[in-house]
């Protein structure tokens, strides 16, 4: 299952995950950028990337809370 959401903030988080997150990508412009999914982090997208589409990789059953903020 894949689920895609444009970012509105620079920094972000997956909370309140049941199931299993296999990997998130970050679309940006014309660049792509893999990240390993890890419980309680929060990430934050340097300025230069631009905007970007956050695409997260999951199982079927999988459901989770994606937080953004400044």
């Amino acid at each position: 299952m894949d689920w895609v959401h444009p970012l509105t903030s620079r920094s972000f988080t997956l909370g309140s995950v049941t199931g299993r997150i296999r990997d998130l990508r970050l679309d940006c412009g014309k660049t792509k950028h893999k990240l390993k999914y890890e419980a309680d982090v929060d990430w934050t997208i340097p300025d230069a990337w631009g905007q970007c589409t956050l695409n997260v990789r999951a199982t079927r059953e999988t459901v989770f809370a994606l937080y953004e903020f400044e």
